[in-house]
């Protein structure tokens, strides 16, 4: 069919670890099932036409989960009524896709899911030519901790176990996302604040390519989000060693201990924020529509579902708070010198 616009949405059943995976649905079909015949485009107030949501991470990673299980709730007769596409534009960092959203047309129909702390440390340190401090605030969905684990069979199974052999040099590498990224500027505090001596630094481009490289026996040690692990975990194919961010455990990972229970440093600035922006100078009324269309689609009973599966609650924040959470990024960077830490002039 011309002009088709193919999407897929993933979401873990609430009961267990296995995604339930809807494949493939094309965009016409939905607009049937959904919209009936194209009733969206015959009202004159937005939306009235598809919505595009720039991720700037790639296929499988956790911001694209939630976003595409986010596009269902949020293309039904109670919210939007109109096709949700989600575009993945990974590269730089998040960066490339980011700063694609920052040049959209500020008329509300192309958005950008990032996680603070994560794309604006990425920003701070690289420096693009656009000003992160100005995106629209939309939403923030839900904040989320990081995971360190180590692949099924190796040597060390627990964190002091780990701790000994990076600190005696028996361990060397250690694995996570790109420069400037969350987890790599955590990687880089487990060094410099809790004592973890990893001698280099492996970068991937997504927590799935981690996964996967744990599955190769590539790499011993990972850092990234719980939520992106979670499954693997649960299936027992990775060894989660030591939770990020968190005074608390999560009941997702009841054996998990946190850093803060290890006697060491939380790392609590490295919690996401995950969010949802437009582009610079969006129109008041358009951005409340999105706002109060985000905060919606939390309580549908898809996402409600995934939610539910990670131990996670909604965070039902609102556009300022999106803002904020950049502002408080930009903050806690410069407080911790933050360019000097990954060895930027």
């Amino acid at each position: 069919m011309k002009g088709k616009k193919d999407y897929y949405v993933f979401m873990r059943k609430n009961s267990g670890s296995n995604f339930l995976i809807v494949s493939l649905i094309s965009l016409s079909l939905l607009s049937v099932v959904v919209f009936g015949t194209n009733s969206y485009a015959k009202s004159d107030k937005f939306p009235t036409e598809p919505i595009d949501i720039i991720v700037p991470y790639s296929v499988g990673g956790g911001t694209d989960i939630w976003m595409r299980t986010f596009s269902v709730a949020l293309a039904s007769k109670k919210n939007l009524r109109v096709p949700i596409n989600i575009r993945n534009m990974p590269g730089a960092a998040s960066l490339r896709g980011t700063g694609a959203a920052f040049k959209a047309k500020p008329d509300g129909y192309t958005l950008v899911a990032f996680n603070p702390p994560s794309t604006p440390w990425s920003w701070y340190t690289h420096q693009p030519p656009f000003d992160i401090n100005k995106l629209t605030g939309i939403t923030v969905y839900v904040r989320e901790p990081g995971l360190i684990v180590v692949r099924e069979g190796f040597e060390y199974q627990d964190f002091e176990s780990l701790f000994e052999g990076y600190r005696k040099g028996k361990i060397k590498f250690i694995a996570s996302l790109g420069e400037g990224t969350v987890w790599h500027i955590a990687s880089l505090l487990l060094k410099k604040w809790v004592g973890l001596e990893w001698k280099k630094y492996i970068s991937y481009k997504g927590c799935g390519d981690i996964v996967a490289a744990l599955y190769r026996k590539e790499i011993d040690v990972g850092v990234c989000t719980a939520s992106s692990l979670f499954n693997p975990v649960q299936e027992g194919t990775i060894i989660p060693i030591a939770m990020i961010g968190l005074e608390n455990r999560l009941k997702s990972y009841p054996d998990t201990p946190t850093l803060s229970e290890l006697g060491k440093p939380s790392l609590k600035e490295t919690v996401m924020r995950r969010s949802v922006f437009g582009p610079p100078g969006m129109p008041k009324d358009v951005q409340t529509v999105l706002e109060k269309a985000f905060i919606s689609a939390q309580d549908n009973t898809i996402v409600q579902s995934y939610y539910k599966s990670l131990d996670l609650q909604p965070a039902y924040g609102k556009g300022k708070e999106a803002e904020q959470a950049v502002f408080d990024s930009i903050k806690v960077a410069k407080e911790i010198k933050l360019r000097d830490i990954v060895g930027k002039k």
